[in-house]
């Protein structure tokens, strides 16, 4: 079976994931530390952990591993580079 980001093996899952900007947040829940155990368990050396202040609940944040940014980032990239053809 392929691993997917870790992003989306957690919203695969079912997983209630949310993010800003670039940082993934993940509730910490068994499943959530399985899911993350499989994907990249170095992963877990490379995170930091906060309570919300809304639900109580411990969560995980992930720097830079919020995949929807990336493909925003990604996007506006290549329009860029299409204007730039445009104007050569």
């Amino acid at each position: 079976m392929e691993v997917l980001d870790l992003y989306t093996e957690l919203v695969n899952a079912g997983v209630p994931v949310s993010g800003r900007e670039s940082d993934l947040y993940v509730p910490i829940t068994p499943l959530s530390k399985a899911i993350v155990l499989r994907v990249d368990p170095a992963r877990l050396m490379r995170r930091f952990e906060f309570t919300c202040q809304i639900t109580g609940v411990r969560h995980w944040d992930f720097p830079f591993q919020y995949t929807p940014f990336w493909q925003n980032v990604a996007r506006k990239a290549a329009r860029v580079r299409e204007l730039q053809e445009v104007r050569v």
